[in-house]
């Protein structure tokens, strides 16, 4: 209900009337690189904050969280690259 409530990818998901709508245990696909940015996506569902604030980790886990449409981590991920330091690497990563 936290991940519906919070994602549209995820509302969608299991309300859709689809097979998985109607199973306790959803399996997710994700690539190796989206590993890490869904579990700091999941991790910021449940606990309000992220654990990595690392520019890059920070860009990742925001292009993540826009690819499931989780709109406060979006929010929050702006809001927190926004306030970090601009260095040469960070602007070209950007």
């Amino acid at each position: 209900m936290l991940l519906a409530s919070e994602s549209q990818f995820f509302h969608k998901l299991f309300t859709n009337g689809m097979m998985e709508s109607n199973q306790n245990i959803i399996s997710l696909q994700v690539s190796e690189e989206e590993v890490e940015p869904v579990l700091e996506i999941i991790n910021f569902i449940y606990n309000g904050e992220f654990s990595k604030l690392d520019p890059k980790d920070l860009l990742t886990t925001l292009l993540t969280a826009d690819k499931y449409e989780v709109s406060r981590a979006i929010i929050e991920c702006g809001e927190l690259l926004f306030k970090s330091e601009m260095t040469l690497e960070t602007a070209l990563m950007y």
